[in-house]
């Protein structure tokens, strides 16, 4: 099996097309994020980002790198900053 790494490289479909794995994992959390706040919106529960902890959680089987992985992700996602503004 192998290691999930920051530079790791994962193939399309089509298997022709080669991205960065925490490329995708990025644009996965990306999604669920704006799904979520796109919810809240149309319910209009009136919550705001800035007070949302976000929670990501793996399996405690995972190595250590992998879980790091993770983190740097929804880094990238910038899910632990202040939101920027939203506009409609």
């Amino acid at each position: 099996m192998q290691r999930l790494t920051k530079e790791m490289m994962i193939k399309d479909i089509t298997e022709k097309k080669e991205v960065k794995a925490i490329e995708v994992f990025k644009h996965a959390i990306k999604f669920f994020r704006g799904l979520m706040l796109n919810t809240i919106d149309e319910k209009g529960l009136g919550v705001k980002e800035i007070n949302i902890r976000w929670v990501l959680t793996v399996p405690a089987i995972w190595s250590d790198p992998a879980k790091q992985f993770m983190t740097k992700a929804a880094e990238l996602v910038k899910m632990h900053l202040p939101p920027p503004p939203r506009f409609k």
